[in-house]
């Protein structure tokens, strides 16, 4: 007799609702005799045992009933192929009967449910009896759920974000929904498709390239095994005009927490420019977030990781971060973290009657991010306050800009995956007075002139007057420039390749222009994000190919040109580059003497500063009266007034503490472009 190799026990099982087939084995005695034909396997003993398997199948599950009925088909499979010689079927919905030598038989169902039995088998010789239980799932048809009602943005809607949050009614046995969003009322144009959708709704996101002042039309359906519905009666938005800051989202990316235990209270979102409301796109077993404090609560069920979009809303659009939440199962506690050290008030600019205030405290291992909390009392209570904060050599760095004069007393928490630190040290930070300022730019200080002194003279003479010198104004050095260079011949003003910026953009042809000639590229997902802030690193790319002062095939470091880079940093050869040109510095003063910090965003003097070094046009007297909010003799005077002559930042404010945005770097390249000053 042929012997197969053994199979264990098993259960099978069919997702979501499907056939659970149970093999229960029975045992027989085989004996092997006489010589072994081919491929037969001896016996260890004239009495080894060996356990065949036998499977039910039935048909595939669910079974739906159509008119009032449902037809299984059973069969016993059987692994050893031995001969069976009688099968006794006992199945719900009909009577027992038997088959003799048949393998299987069919049932046939007139109610839903999950319908199980047994069938018992006898084979082999001695004879042995095996039980198996079968069964099948029994369901109604599926039926095609009828249309959605859409319910916001209401039909005729006007000044609707451009990010907004699209919601209508669940259809009743819907499992999934389709949405089109297009600037056609009958849907002919190309629209934003969104295939799938679980929940009943949808957030437009920056990348979905919404415009202002734009009617929009949507429609949803709702599908199930069944199929699809008509598609909803369709419904009609403005979008708001104007081109208002969206919300940033700042902090609280990173949350932890225990199944079973409310969540810390201190797993907050945060974002700048105003959000009127909160929102998050993903997974959040047993989690919510407030729409009006953004602060995640709740228990949560389940352990794991969690992926989610945070989402910051204002009447200019979204802002969108990714969030990930971690939950511990029950009974570990979440991660803890240290609290900062070190808190202290780096500098406070005048900004008009205000000032831009800076904060510094050390880094903490393992945080993923901080929470600044200010109060008019020693002690508190404090109150958290939005920033955008930056690490550079372990120093964290907030900028907190158009404070009014007082005095503060602030705090600083760390979050780690969620859990908040103790408070740091608390801080009375008195803003209102002096604050020494780190220079990007060394300015030379006028020297005191010897005066003419009067001589004795053996007879009454005219004695010289003391003349007036003439005192030198700080100046920046002339700087070596490149040898002229042909205009490149692929100047080009489409903007078209970026997903975020239209033709009618009023910015789009200095868009166009910055991205042709390689000084400002877009981003991997295809948008330019012409609203972002530019980091110093950023910036000295941008200027030295703009100006053609950088070739990819020059080294231009000799050694590293400030302690806080490496030879790894993206922008190494860069700095070096602008370095050697004279157009960057490291800071002059304060805790950042002698660092780049290159991941720093640029302000709006800082821009100038480098950008007319690099463009060697005489500069007007650090005495010149320009904008409202610059006082004449700041070391940026001069910056200011050829920038407000010439266009520049144009407005009556030139905000020069403001960072400066991609946007308006790439206007003032076009500009200087279009008056012949690049090359």
């Amino acid at each position: 007799m042929k012997i197969h190799d053994l199979l264990k026990n098993k259960k099978f099982l069919y997702g979501g609702g499907a056939l659970v087939l149970v093999a229960v084995v029975a045992s027989a005695t085989y004996f092997s005799s006489g010589n072994l034909l081919k491929g037969e396997v001896p016996l260890s003993s004239p009495n080894q045992q060996i356990t065949p398997t036998f499977a039910c199948v039935g048909t595939p599950n669910p079974v739906t009933l159509v008119s009032g009925k449902a037809t299984v088909t059973w069969k016993v499979s059987n692994t050893l192929n031995s001969t069976i010689s009688y099968y006794l079927w006992s199945l719900p919905g009909t009577s027992s009967y038997s088959f003799p030598t048949a393998s299987g038989g069919t049932t046939v169902y007139a109610s839903t449910g999950t319908k199980t039995g047994t069938v018992t088998i006898k084979y082999g010789s001695p004879q042995t009896t095996a039980t198996l239980n079968c069964s099948v799932v029994v369901q109604n048809q599926a039926v095609t759920p009828a249309a959605p009602t859409l319910s916001s943005p209401a039909n005729g809607a006007t000044g609707v974000s451009t990010t907004v949050k699209l919601q209508w009614n669940t259809s009743s046995g819907a499992t999934s929904y389709d949405v089109q969003v297009s600037t056609s009322a009958t849907f002919t144009t190309t629209p934003i498709v969104n295939f799938g959708l679980v929940a009943n709704f949808y957030n437009i996101l920056p990348g979905d390239n919404l415009t202002s002042n734009t009617t929009y039309y949507w429609r949803v359906n709702a599908k199930n095994a069944a199929g699809q519905s008509l598609w909803s009666t369709p419904s009609g938005f403005k979008t708001v005009a104007g081109a208002a800051a969206q919300p940033p989202v700042v902090s609280a990316l990173n949350c932890s927490g225990t199944v079973g235990v409310v969540f810390p209270s201190s797993c907050q979102v945060v974002a700048t420019n105003n959000p009127t409301s909160y929102d998050a796109n993903g997974p959040f077993d047993g989690m919510h977030i407030n729409a009006g404090t953004g602060v995640v609560f709740g228990t949560p069920t389940a352990a794991g990781t969690f992926n989610s979009t945070i989402i910051a809303a204002n009447a200019a659009g979204q802002g969108t971060a990714n969030f990930t939440m971690t939950i511990a199962p029950a009974g570990q506690p979440a991660a803890s973290v240290a609290a900062p050290t070190n808190l202290i008030l780096d500098s406070a600019t005048p900004d008009g009657a205000n000032y831009d205030v800076k904060l510094d405290w050390n880094a903490v291992t393992g945080a993923t991010g901080y929470n600044i909390k200010a109060s008019l009392t020693h002690g508190g209570p404090y109150v958290m306050v939005p920033m955008v904060w930056s690490l550079a050599d372990g120093t964290i760095s907030a900028t907190f800009l158009n404070v009014a004069p007082g005095t503060y007393y602030d705090v600083v928490t760390a979050v780690a995956n969620g859990s908040e630190s103790a408070n740091s040290n608390e801080l009375a930070a008195v803003v209102g007075q002096p604050q020494p300022q780190p220079q990007p730019q060394p300015q030379p200080q006028p020297q005191p002139q010897p005066q003419p002194q009067p001589q004795p003279q053996p007879q009454p003479q005219p004695q010289p007057q003391p003349q007036p010198q003439p005192q030198p104004q700080p100046q920046p050095q002339p700087q070596p420039q490149p040898q002229p260079q042909p205009q490149p011949s692929t100047v080009s003003t489409d903007c078209s390749m970026f997903k975020d910026v239209s033709p009618s953009d009023p910015d789009c042809a200095a868009i166009g222009f910055v991205n042709s000639i390689g000084a400002m590229t877009g981003n991997p997902n295809g948008t330019f994000g012409a609203n972002a802030f530019l980091q110093r690193d950023q910036v000295a790319k941008i200027i030295l190919v703009a100006f053609k002062l950088y070739s990819d095939q020059t080294n231009y470091c000799n050694g590293l040109p400030f302690p806080d880079m490496t030879v790894s940093d993206w922008s190494y050869n860069y700095i070096c580059a602008a370095s050697a040109e004279g157009l960057v510095t490291g800071y002059q003063s304060g805790s950042d003497k002698g660092y780049y910090r290159a991941s720093r965003y640029v302000s709006r003097v800082e821009f100038l500063a480098i950008l007319l070094r690099s463009l060697g046009d005489a500069l007007p007297s650090n005495d010149s009266t320009s904008y409202a909010d610059v006082a004449p003799g700041q070391w940026y005077s001069g910056y200011a007034k050829y920038a407000q002559a010439n266009g520049l930042f144009p407005g009556s404010s030139l905000n020069p503490g403001a960072f400066t945005t991609r946007r308006e770097v790439a206007n003032i390249l076009y500009i200087l472009y279009k008056e012949g000053k690049l090359w």
